[in-house]
């Protein structure tokens, strides 16, 4: 199996991930444990004048098996 998974992560002031969007896909395992792993992940939040912001990012896993 291989290709690239696309996920849209919507991310809060403090850097969670609150929300995910698989946007592509390999199959269903797959897109689980890469959803998983990205909302395990805590991110810089986005700031604007020092004051922490939400945002949204879109983060590509590549997977070759």
């Amino acid at each position: 199996v291989s290709g690239t998974i696309i996920i849209r992560a919507d991310i809060d002031q403090f850097g969670n991930v609150i929300n995910t969007l698989i946007i592509e896909g390999i199959n269903n395992q797959y897109n689980k444990n890469a959803i998983e792993a990205v909302t395990r992940t805590r991110f810089r939040p986005a700031e604007n004048d020092g004051k922490r912001l939400p945002s949204v990012a879109t983060i590509k896993i590549p997977i070759n098996n």
